[in-house]
């Protein structure tokens, strides 16, 4: 389907004019809009690859090394913090819904082809809260270990991803999961805490009967 709309009907002339006008300023909007969101990433310290499409605000604290891969598609607004020394991957092809927020205290992979689903969560650090002799959880220090999101996952929704976690290749994450352990390739998980459901079938290979 074509880009081109249809003046609204009952416009004179004028009115098909100033609609033309508007409609060419929204296009040219757009445009500043994806080439201000590559400036302020780079601005950053963000190394962007080739092609990277911005949709929307994206808010950035960069204290270490962020990378973004190339053809890969941000739908703000999106948050990303990244501590010193700390690293945030994202790979090529990757697309991230609208109110998603990263945080690496240590390290957050996404590789190529992963879709990460609007007001999702993925951070790898939390405040250790297992000695009794402290009543506030403030008082406690941070722990961090690193989270990988393999190759062609798919996370839905407000999907929650904890530190330490390996979510496998190609695996499917339901919608409000909270993700507190590795989940295997190619699974199903959904739930609270996400448990595996099943496992996709594997498409045949090239030469194999279905």
């Amino acid at each position: 389907m074509s880009g081109h709309r249809t003046p609204p009907a009952g416009l004179g002339f004028w009115g098909r004019v100033l609609y033309a006008i508007e409609r060419k300023l929204a296009r040219i909007g757009k445009h500043l809009g994806k080439v201000y969101g590559i400036y302020h990433l780079r601005s950053n310290g963000v190394q962007v690859g080739e092609k990277v499409a911005v949709y929307g605000a994206v808010h950035v604290n960069n204290y270490g090394t962020m990378t973004i891969g190339d053809h890969s598609s941000l739908f703000g607004p999106l948050y990303f913090e990244v501590g010193p020394g700390a690293e945030l991957h994202i790979g090529s092809r990757v697309a991230i819904g609208q109110m998603v927020n990263i945080a690496a205290g240590q390290s957050v992979i996404l590789e190529d082809e992963t879709l990460i689903g609007p007001m999702s969560q993925i951070r790898d650090a939390d405040h250790a809260f297992d000695n009794t002799e402290r009543v506030s959880v403030a008082t406690y220090p941070g722990q961090s270990a690193p989270i990988v999101i393999k190759r062609g996952a798919w996370l839905g929704a407000n999907v929650h991803v904890l530190k330490g976690v390996t979510i496998g290749a190609g695996a499917v994450i339901g919608a409000g999961s909270v993700v507190t352990k590795d989940i295997p390739d190619m699974a199903v998980a959904a739930g609270v805490p996400a448990k595996v459901i099943r496992f996709r079938k594997r498409p045949p290979e090239r030469g194999e009967s279905e």
